[in-house]
């Protein structure tokens, strides 16, 4: 009978360890979805700004004697503009 017990304390025990384990998994999983979709977010953010600034650039391009930055350009494309 004590036998019996002592596997039974042994089965819970590693039933609670591997929920435990799960549980931390599934926050971890968690954690890593949210810092995709961050960095998803902010990749996305600066590509419009790149495409801003790609179109900012083509268009000071076909018109040589109007030179006006647009707002959003950033300094270094300005400086490589000679703006």
């Amino acid at each position: 009978m004590e036998d019996a017990k002592k596997r039974e304390d042994n089965l819970n025990e590693s039933s609670q360890q591997i929920k435990d384990t799960l549980r931390q998994k599934e926050e971890r999983i968690e954690e890593l979805e949210e810092a995709l979709r961050e960095s998803v977010q902010i990749t996305a953010e600066r590509e419009v700004v790149l495409a801003q600034e790609e179109q900012a650039r083509t268009q000071s391009e076909k018109q040589p004697g109007l030179v006006t930055p647009h707002p959003s350009l950033h300094p270094s494309i300005l400086q490589s503009l000679h703006l």
